[in-house]
């Protein structure tokens, strides 16, 4: 077989036009290559999200803090943890004042009557002694006597009566 050369035959004009149909193809692929680039930029761009507003991330804790004290009543919690926690939420003590309020109009009997009333009590004392905070319409005094007679009652738990003895005070230092 004989070698022949693909140019041979061809004017200089001919091999010249040849190889600018090469070069372009070249810079078309050069060009499509680019564009491929640019589409995966984008898309992966497309896939992310917004970062994060500093000044958002900066409050959340504060945020996040007060939704948990919110949902702290939901968490299974105690009733007893939660009246003598300091960082129990202002509203979580209210929902109590409430629900013990509901519960002391649906009794049966003076037993379950005096319960809702220590329950609805505490709810205020811990209202006053960890927030400072009034959560009833009740005068001071009558707040300060309810206060001192569930102080007095053998049933109530010792950590109880505390709150209820400086809930007391608080109500006397306000009169």
């Amino acid at each position: 077989m004989e070698d022949e050369s693909i140019s041979a035959g061809l004017t200089s004009d001919q091999l010249a036009k040849l190889w600018s149909i090469g070069s372009d193809c070249d810079r078309e692929h050069r060009s499509a290559d680019t564009d491929q680039k640019r589409r995966d930029l984008l898309l992966d761009h497309l896939a992310g999200s917004l970062p994060p507003d500093q000044a958002l991330i900066a409050l959340l804790p504060e945020i996040l803090g007060h939704l948990c004290q919110q949902l702290r009543p939901f968490s299974g919690e105690s009733l007893h943890s939660l009246l003598l926690d300091p960082k129990v939420d202002i509203l979580v003590l209210e929902r109590i004042k409430d629900q013990a309020k509901e519960l002391g109009e649906a009794v049966k009997s003076d037993v379950e009557r005096e319960v809702a009333l220590a329950l609805y009590f505490a709810a205020i004392a811990g209202g006053l002694v960890y927030h400072g905070t009034k959560i009833s319409q009740h005068p001071w005094k009558h707040l300060e006597q309810s206060f001192n007679t569930l102080s007095s009652r053998a049933w109530v738990p010792a950590d109880l009566l505390q709150l209820f003895t400086q809930a007391a005070d608080y109500c006397k230092d306000k009169q």
